[in-house]
This record gives structure tokens, C-alpha cells and sequence, in this order.
């Protein structure tokens, strides 16, 4: 939303909650209509699981001069019980904390919007008629009008994402077939947003951390063009496969089949990898059917069904699992340096308790020693960072299973905050284990409508990794995914076939970071910066003892200018290389500093870096 000379970072869109908030409908990205007439941007869809609520909801949108108008109606198809139609407004909580809210309405309220999550994250709840929201200094104003009133909800969203959030209730109850109801909402951004210089201090004498290897997930689409591109122009210095058990044994009793479906791609990869030095990862995603049962948890006040390991069926399991590695190793000249299965927490494919969890690392870990190999298991691999820690504290209260734990990890999807990221760091450290970025991404669900190819994600990916920089401290991060699969490359137009070649900005923000931040590169203190406007610094030692440096400036939002003091005075220039939209790592000219500062101009949504490496 336009915010004086920038905007202002806003996700809005139509939910449907169930009775009790059991379950929340979204508009289905791949089946949304969109029609632009006369100014007026339309898009219709349905929403429900079409057996208890099934509605359409046309969602208009016109710019007028007191704002952005959304005109909704919604039809039910069939009769649809809802706790609730909610338009829901997500607003970024790093521009509106410690601001305040003011709402006007028959339940008016002000009150403060907090520093941190508090811990009960409802803010204020009732029916109104305006809803307005004020950064700190009361510079800049967000408000929601509602063309009647209606009930309506502010909340702390930082329980799930780093936001603040207004849930407009548009309809409660039961819409009968064949019935229509309207709503509108007007929303509108004033003030001026931060334009002031950004300023940094580096210590060039601090190291924090070493990064191992920055590289990705090759597990889906292992026979895309797009496996070979990145191997060959990004050269990973740290990789992910995926164990096709399902595939490996289908049978109990049977031996194993390490030439069916994508089992020997897995192979051959795992041999490239190996060829080129390139530490990797083996994880499992889906188990065969004889390994498998339905489970059914208890997550609040529902029952969720999910997949789970037969208890009695763990020592064949595990033996598989070794199998396939030992396989590995022999025969292609691979061995995996860690094993997980993905996701068990949330039950992505297969769900494990935490004490399954520590059961998998002993057990697994054990079978792995014994077969003489060297892989060592994951702590955690878990989906997400706001993961509570109780979901891998029964193995680290456990000493035989932390023996066999190589590494912690988890997934950075839809980002975490400043204090997550730096609690994985902190467990990492003090365990005097690498913490892995086994994920990183923004938007587990952009394949469903291949958003994750658009200019802002490859903008909410470069913050992301500069705030996993800065905060987790990890020796390893690797992107979903150098496949085909989240794509970083598009059709090349000039091209005889549609295969995709041509690089994006997603594939040039990749290639800043892994050329400019080889294995062994340090990170450096770095203190100062400004909301949107990052910087990463790293070292590498030479052969003659003499160091590398890199500076990584990443710029979310409208131009700006920064100035880094600090900087080494053996220095004497920095090459200068950045990418922006259309323009992928583009060679500018060197840079000198004065007095050890750097003073530089940012483009709009850009990652600029300055490095002493030719």
C-alpha cells in the first residue's frame, strides 16, 4: 500500500472459520478468477471443503482518493454454517510496535500495541466502526473503514508470524443456499516512511560464527534441467536428497530395490555430490505402506488424523534405512553426512511424538555406527521456527541419543522472528553443534500458484537470509529448492525448447551469497542498521594469512542511503556487484573507502555487495 515516497508491507485476503475455529478456508490460489474493467480489480473464487461450507465470494477493489476500497459479496452454494467471514489484514508488527491503536465504534478502545508478545496476543475485540493503528511516534497511520459496523479483532499476530493483525468479521452464522450477503472496506496508509541514512559499525575483529557451505535441497525434480544449472553455475558448497524408502523396500521381507522409480537418480546425485566434495543430507519424506498406520493427535480442543511408524515395525525400519546408506556408500562412493525425516513435528508426510523423535536419532544413530559409517542424525528438522522446544527435549535430556546427534536444524518457512532465530542459535552453540537451515523460504505454499517465482518473493528470500545471518547464526543454509521444484530459473525466450535456463533475480541473490560467502568465510560484528536496510559481513583468511572480505547490503523497500564505518584500513577498494529487478549481478564500479567509511546508494528493493575477492 503506498506510503508517501514507498509503501507499506500489507497481506489482506478472505478466511472462513468453522465452527469453533476447528478449521480456516482460504481462497484456492490455483482456481482464483481475476478481471480488471474501469479501474476495478476483480477476483472470485470459492472457498469451504464444499460439504459443510461451500460460498463464492467476488472481492472488488478500487482506488479512490480517501484509499482502497474492498467491495465483497458472498453466495452460498449450499447452506454453509460459519463461526465466521473474515477479511483478514496483516500489518508488518516491526513498523506498528510499541505504536499504539484507537477504535471508534460501540465498543471503542485504545490501547498500546506492544514491544513483545504478550501472552494473551487478543488486543481488543468488539463492534466498530474505524480501526486505526499508529507507528511509535504517530508518524504514520494505518486505518480500516468499514462501511458498517461490524465485530471486529486486533490481535498480536507474532504468535504465528511477524505481524499485527485486524479480523473484520464480515458475516457470522448460517448463509443458506442461494442467499448473498455484502460487505465493504476502505483502507488507507498516511505519514512518511523512514528515509534517513542507514548506519552500520563493523568490527572486522569479531568473528561470531564460520559458515560451513551455503546451498540447497535437491530431493523433488532430481531429473530437471534445473539440477544440472545449479550444480554447475552455483556449485553448492552443501546439499539435501531426498530416501525414497517407499520406493527402496515396498515389500516387508523383501530385499531391498535399488533400481526402482527414483531410487537410482537418488543414487547418482548422491555420487555427484560426493565427486564434488559437497556435504550433504539424506532425508526421508514418505514411508512404504507395510511401515506405516493412522494416528490420530489431540491438538487443542480437535482431533487431527495424520500417518505414523507401527511401533512394531522400528527395527525393520531402521535396518532399511541403513541399508539404503550402506548401499550408498559402497556402491556409488557417497556417504550421507547427516539423516533426518522431514518434518515430523508437523506430520508433513509422517508424524512423530518428541520421544519417537529421540528414539530415531538413538536407534538410527546406533544402526549407523554399526554399519561403520560416518552420517550422523539431525536434532530437530523441524518445519518451522516457532517450534517449541519440547518437540526435541526428550532427546536432549537423553545422552545416548544426543551422541548421535551431528547436528540441530530446522526449516525457516513463512520466517521467524529475531528472538527465534537467535534461541536455535543460542541451543546450537551451547551444544557446540552446527545449527542447519535444512528450508530456507518464505511460503511453503507458493507451488500452488507459482507465486514463489514473483520479484517480491525473491525479496522477502534476501531478507530472509540476512536476518538468518544476523540472528541464527547458522553453518549451513539451504534453499528450497535448486530443482525444479521452486524453480530459480525461467524459460530462455531465445531458446529452441521451454527448458528452463534463463537465471532470475531468485538465482542471482543464490549466486551473491554462495560466490561471495565461501566454506571456512566468517562473520563479522556488525552493530546499527535501520528497519529494511541489512547488512552481512564475512571474512575468509587467505593462504598468506591476509583476509577476504565480503559486505552483503540488502534493501527491502524504496531507495535509501547507508554508511559503514569500521571498515579494515588495509582495504584499500571493494568490487561492487548488484542485483535489482531486471538487473542480475551487475558489475559496477569499484569503491574506495575514506577514513574506513563507505558511503553508498541503494536501489529500491536490492542486494548490493562490496567484496575484496576478484
Amino acid at each position: 500500500m503506498e506510503l508517501g515516497p514507498g509503501w507499506m508491507d500489507l497481506h489482506a485476503q478472505v478466511k472462513i472459520a468453522s465452527k469453533n475455529w476447528s478449521k480456516i478456508f482460504e481462497f484456492q490460489k490455483k482456481k482464483v478468477e481475476f478481471a480488471e474493467k474501469d479501474g476495478k480489480k476483480n477476483w472470485g473464487g470459492r472457498i469451504g471443503d464444499g460439504e459443510n461450507i461451500d460460498v463464492e465470494v467476488v472481492q472488488t477493489v478500487t482506488q479512490e482518493a480517501t484509499g482502497l476500497t474492498f467491495d465483497f459479496k458472498t453466495s452460498a452454494l449450499k447452506d454453509s454454517d460459519m463461526e465466521a467471514l473474515v477479511f483478514w489484514i496483516d500489518v508488518p508488527a516491526s513498523l506498528f510496535a510499541k505504536g499504539s491503536y484507537r477504535t471508534e465504534g460501540k465498543d471503542s478502545s485504545y490501547g498500546d500495541l506492544p514491544a513483545e508478545l504478550p501472552q494473551n496476543h487478543i488486543l481488543s475485540s468488539g463492534k466498530l466502526e474505524t480501526v486505526r493503528l499508529f507507528n511509535p511516534d504517530k508518524s504514520i497511520l494505518f486505518l480500516a473503514q468499514f462501511g458498517e459496523a461490524t465485530n471486529v479483532t486486533i490481535q498480536d499476530g507474532r504468535k504465528w508470524g511477524p505481524y499485527f493483525s485486524v479480523l473484520i468479521h464480515m458475516f457470522q452464522g448460517t448463509l443458506l443456499k442461494g442467499e448473498s450477503t455484502k460487505f465493504s472496506v476502505t483502507l488507507r496508509a498516511a505519514g512518511t516512511p523512514d528515509q534517513s541514512v542507514a548506519e552500520f559499525a563493523l568490527d572486522a575483529s569479531k568473528p561470531r560464527y564460520s559458515v560451513r557451505g551455503l546451498g540447497g535441497n535437491y530431493c523433488f525434480s532430481i531429473d530437471s534441467p534445473e539440477k544440472d544449472a545449479t550444480l554447475a553455475q552455483l556449485k553448492p558448497q552443501f546439499a539435501r536428497t531426498e530416501i525414497s524408502l517407499q520406493q527402496w523396500q515396498p515389500r516387508r521381507g523383501a530385499p531391498p530395490t535399488p533400481n526402482a522409480g527414483k531410487v537410482p537418480r537418488e543414487f547418482e546425485l548422491m555420487r555427484q555430490l560426493a565427486q564434488k566434495k559437497i556435504p550433504f543430507i539424506a532425508s526421508i519424506w514418505q514411508a512404504p505402506d507395510w511401515m506405516c498406520q493412522p494416528i490420530e493427535v489431540k491438538e487443542g480442543n480437535r482431533t487431527v488424523k495424520y500417518t505414523g511408524i507401527k511401533p512394531e515395525v522400528w527395527p525393520e525400519m531402521i535396518e532399511s534405512i541403513g541399508a539404503y546408506l550402506l548401499h550408498a556408500k559402497t556402491e556409488f562412493q557417497a556417504e550421507a553426512d547427516y539423516f533426518s525425516f522431514n518434518e515430523t513435528d508437523c506430520g508433513a508426510k509422517i508424524k512423530m511424538s518428541p520421544e519417537e523423535h529421540r528414539d530415531l536419532i538413538k536407534r538410527a544413530g546406533a544402526q549407523f555406527e554399526k554399519l561403520g559409517l560416518k552420517t550422523k542424525c539431525l536434532l530437530g528438522d523441524v518445519s518451522n521456527p516457532r517450534v517449541p522446544r519440547s518437540f526435541i527435549q526428550p532427546a536432549l535430556d537423553d545422552p545416548e541419543a544426543m551422541k548421535y546427534a551431528g547436528a540441530v536444524a530446522f526449516h525457516a518457512w513463512n520466517t521467524g522472528t529475531a528472538a527465534e532465530y537467535t534461541a536455535w542459535g543460542d541451543l546450537a552453540e551451547r551444544l557446540k553443534l552446527p545449527l542447519i537451515v535444512a528450508e530456507a523460504g518464505v511460503d511453503s505454499s507458493a507451488w500452488v500458484d507459482g507465486s514463489y517465482r514473483s520479484f517480491d518473493n525473491a525479496v522477502r528470500e534476501m531478507t530472509q537470509y540476512q536476518e538468518l545471518f544476523a540472528y541464527a547464526r547458522p553453518q549451513a543454509i539451504l534453499y528450497w529448492e535448486y530443482t525444479a521444484d521452486y524453480s530459480l530459473m525461467q524459460p530462455d525466450p531465445s531458446a529452441k525448447s521451454n527448458a528452463k535456463t534463463a537465471e532470475t533475480e531468485r538465482f542471482a541473490l543464490q549466486k551473491h551469497w554462495l560466490t561471495f560467502i565461501p566454506p571456512g568465510s566468517e562473520a563479522l560484528t556488525i552493530s546499527g542498521g535501520k528497519e529494511h536496510v541489512m547488512l552481512s559481513a564475512f571474512r575468509k583468511a587467505g593462504e598468506n594469512g591476509a583476509f577476504d572480505y565480503t559486505l552483503n547490503l540488502s534493501n527491502a523497500v524504496w531507495p535509501r542511503k547507508a554508511r559503514i564505518t569500521g571498515i579494515p584500513p588495509e582495504i584499500k577498494a571493494l568490487n561492487a556487484v548488484q542485483t535489482t529487478r531486471g538487473s542480475l549481478m551487475q558489475q559496477l564500479s569499484p569503491m574506495a573507502p575514506v577514513n574506513g567509511v563507505i558511503e553508498i546508494e541503494l536501489p529500491a528493493r536490492s542486494l548490493t555487495t562490496l567484496t575484496t575477492m576478484k
